[in-house]
């Protein structure tokens, strides 16, 4: 026989005991309101059961774990409460659950399902990944809710809130204070949290494997309830933790990163976004591990050492807030996947865009600053970047190219520059800055600018140049397939070395376009602005606006042949913006060569 609930509205769980006032232990009384309203069973695919608990204003003391069940909501009071409150039993501010446990490996309230098998509970260390532990099904949680309530301890206790198993579940106006882990949500679907007010340890949201297309909006983290706390000691290390092999390859998992405080912690997530997230007072601010994680309109702020530490994960950010004096933001570990767009960033904020950049690592992204007052405004740097880093914007600085100074590689132009051409995305607009008052010199061997739209920039007040040296061989920029604007950047072709063949600034193949802009052009003797890679027949349309070509000793070219070969350089549509406008027009369509006039001009 069963019996049917006919009561349906909320229950309070003083009618069951408990008291409020700071100093009974209402766990019971608690647990007992959640009980009596859960779901009983499911008949012809109705659910039975579930309802509202409500705990009106007050301090309910609790010495064990308060169990929630599916389509149960527990509610409290914030009407007269906030992110702040008074601790003693008479001035509680809203619905404060106070865990007074004696055993620190303890959850406070806990949304978990049962092992399928044995209807046992969950352990608090053990992780469910996709609907499964230990190879055995573990039961969902759907329709679970909090709303309005303070979590908090002064004892050490694990986790202040665990949702886990949830489905189209809800978290509301929860404070969460002085747990070692504020928030833990291990495997969710469609599962929504707004409002969160978290003051942690250690990890103050932690999202762990099988989280699907879940949610959260507004939350303020932050990890200074151990703000005094260097390294989270090893015996209190969430397990949660990827530190497989840690320290082999800091490109995965740096040495002591385990036992970093984090405000938001992402590992093996399927799907999440954050929206308005505050973070800050901590090691990290996010942590992504083989996650897809997106970020609107984010303020981090009081991080020791990354904003964002991102490893195997794809992370897309826009409109970031940021204040990291002196240090840099984004830590591309190996599979880090991230695109970036709008950062405020107050004077002095950060440093460098990347912290790391790892050679392992694809398509890092940063695009369109919307306010930007540091010292080095509009280009991407880096503290280190590996070898195949992709990148939107670069940063070359020929004579200060150190790590230490921001630069792409070593203090040398020629790896510089050379950095600069391995960094260009192919899939969409390149901005290289070049630091004004400096020479970049092309590399011999340096990567073709490969099926890339380019503009390269001085930047800072005054010209950069582009130097072609010659040493055994000429060192050019290659362009195939490339679209290249050169705006205020000034070039020089060397004359002299063994080998004359290759004297120009630039060796093209294939369908280029070229637009020079503010430039002087220094042709050195027999040398060219252009010729096609060795054998290689190129068409480029080429515009030039404000330039003034030089050529100290005569016989440089626009576009030549290469000697002994069979390729060719032919010019169309070229517009020049200087005095010798027609006399350069009259020879535009001249093939293989197009001849500047001997003279200096």
């Amino acid at each position: 026989m069963r019996f049917k609930r006919i009561y349906s509205s909320e229950v309070n769980v003083k009618w069951f005991g408990a008291k409020g006032d700071g100093i009974a232990d209402d766990r019971a009384a608690v647990q007992a309101a959640i009980e009596s309203v859960k779901s009983t069973f499911e008949q012809n695919n109705v659910v039975e059961g579930g309802g509202t608990v409500y705990l009106p204003k007050g301090r309910y003391r609790v010495t064990d774990t308060i169990y929630l069940d599916k389509f149960v909501k527990l509610r409290g009071d914030l009407s007269r409460g906030g992110f702040f409150f008074n601790t003693t039993a008479e001035k509680a501010s809203g619905t404060v659950i106070y865990a007074d446990f004696a055993n620190p490996d303890k959850i406070c309230i806990d949304a978990c399902g049962f092992d399928a098998s044995t209807k046992k509970r969950i352990a608090y260390n053990k992780i469910v990944n996709g609907g499964m532990i230990d190879g055995k099904q573990v039961s969902s949680l759907h329709g679970v809710c909090m709303e309005d309530l303070v979590v908090y301890t002064e004892r050490t206790v694990f986790c202040g809130i665990r949702y886990c198993g949830t489905v189209n579940s809800k978290m509301r106006n929860v404070h969460s204070r002085g747990f070692e882990v504020g928030i833990l949500f291990n495997a969710g679907w469609g599962t929504e949290f707004e409002n969160l007010f978290i003051n942690a340890k250690y990890h103050g949201f932690a999202a762990v494997h099988s989280v699907i297309g879940c949610s959260v909006i507004n939350p303020y983290i932050d990890t200074t309830a151990g703000y005094n706390v260097e390294e989270i000691p090893q015996d209190r290390i969430p397990h949660y933790v990827y530190n497989e092999r840690e320290g082999e390859d800091p490109d995965y998992i740096p040495q002591g990163h385990h036992r970093k405080r984090v405000c938001v912690y992402n590992y093996w997530c399927g799907s999440i976004t954050y929206t308005a997230p505050i973070a800050e007072g901590a090691h990290i601010g996010f942590v992504c591990y083989n996650s897809t994680v997106t970020v609107n309109g984010s303020h981090i702020e009081q991080i020791r050492d990354y904003p964002w530490f991102i490893v195997e994960s794809a992370v897309k950010s826009i409109n970031n807030a940021l204040w990291h004096p002196g240090k840099g933001i984004i830590y591309a570990g190996g599979g880090a996947v991230t695109d970036f767009e709008y950062f405020y960033n107050w004077p002095g904020s950060f440093r460098t865009y990347y912290a790391y950049a790892s050679a392992k690592s694809t398509s890092n992204v940063i695009t369109d600053n919307m306010a930007d007052t540091t010292e080095y405004s509009p280009y991407v740097r880096f503290n280190h970047v590996g070898k195949d880093a992709i990148v939107h914007e670069v940063y070359v600085d020929p004579v200060n190219g150190t790590d230490v100074y921001l630069g792409i590689n070593a203090n040398n132009a020629v790896k510089t520059l050379n950095a600069m051409a391995e960094r260009l995305d192919k899939n969409r607009k390149n901005i290289v800055y070049i630091v004004s008052g400096t020479e970049a010199v092309a590399a011999q061997g340096i990567p073709a600018i490969d099926n890339a739209d380019v503009e390269i920039r001085s930047l800072g007040a005054g010209k950069a140049k582009i130097k072609s040296k010659l040493m055994s061989n000429n060192n050019a920029i290659l362009l195939n397939d490339a679209s290249v604007i050169v705006n205020g950047v000034d070039l020089e072709v060397e004359s002299g070395g063994a080998d004359l063949s290759y004297a120009a600034m630039f060796l093209v193949s294939g369908n280029c376009k070229l637009k020079l802009s503010a430039a002087s052009v220094t042709l050195s003797g027999a040398t060219s602005l252009l010729k096609p890679a060795l054998g290689q027949t190129a068409n480029v349309t080429a515009t030039y606006a404000g330039c003034e070509f030089r050529n100290p000793g005569g016989g440089g070219s626009i576009g030549g042949s290469v000697s002994g070969g069979n390729g060719k350089v032919v010019i169309s549509d070229a517009s020049f913006g200087n005095a010798l406008e027609a006399a350069l027009a009259a020879n535009k369509y001249a093939e293989p060569e197009f001849h500047v006039i001997a003279s200096t001009l």
